[in-house]
């Protein structure tokens, strides 16, 4: 028969041995959790840098081909607004279309007024996307394209959601330079710089968006 004493001690001792067992898997267990986070933020932060990009790339491409559909000179307006709203750039351009990538549709019928630009997401919110306001200016009928009654509220497709800010420059081959804003409907500029910012402390990306009828135009 084994003395108390002795009983006692290897009781004791696997109670110790338990507790640094679990303590060790406690300390398996976090590291596993740290590490598996880690992968999913960079993986998360790696997935919302490609979709920020391809949004970009989309936007730029939509523009672009709006852009090669403009003669040298004419009726197709293109104008822009530069304004400022609390040290953040707020621009937009506008042009008309028929139908096409501007619209994001071949199918529309008469003439529509596009506009790129950005806006809050909701009223009085702090959190603005970028997109195209498209609105209808002119029907088509039998006769031809009758004004619109201008009664219809403007579609708005969202592009670029959570940005900042939206600065657009205009290269005037007349200056030799880009300008903020363009106010000359009969004339074209040779490119547009789109400049993106989707939050106050990331860099902006830019984007030239050049407009081809207009740098033919002016090589002749």
């Amino acid at each position: 028969m084994r003395p108390l004493f002795a009983r006692t001690k290897e009781t004791a001792m696997t109670i110790l041995e338990v507790i640094l067992a679990v303590l060790v898997l406690s300390m398996i267990s976090v590291a596993v959790f740290q590490f598996v986070r880690s992968n999913l933020k960079a993986i998360s932060l790696s997935s919302e840098d490609i979709n920020n990009r391809l949004a970009m790339e989309r936007l730029t491409e939509v523009v672009q081909e709006e852009f090669f559909s403009f003669p040298g000179r004419g009726t197709s307006t293109l104008v822009s607004k530069a304004v400022k709203v609390g040290g953040r750039d707020v621009d937009s351009v506008e042009w008309r279309s028929k139908g096409g990538p501007g619209l994001m549709t071949t199918a529309a019928k008469g003439e529509y007024i596009v506009r790129l630009r950005i806006k809050p997401v909701q009223r009085d919110s702090s959190k603005y996307e970028i997109g195209v306001e498209r609105e209808q200016v002119s029907q088509e009928t039998e006769l031809g394209l009758v004004a619109s009654t201008g009664t219809s509220k403007p579609d708005w497709i969202p592009l670029i959601p959570d940005a900042y800010a939206l600065k657009l420059r205009f290269f005037d081959p007349r200056l030799n330079t880009e300008v903020a804003g363009w106010t000359d409907p009969g004339a074209r500029p040779s490119f547009m710089r789109m400049t993106i910012t989707r939050a106050a402390d990331e860099e902006p990306v830019d984007a030239v968006i050049s407009i081809p009828a207009a740098i033919a135009t002016q090589q002749q």
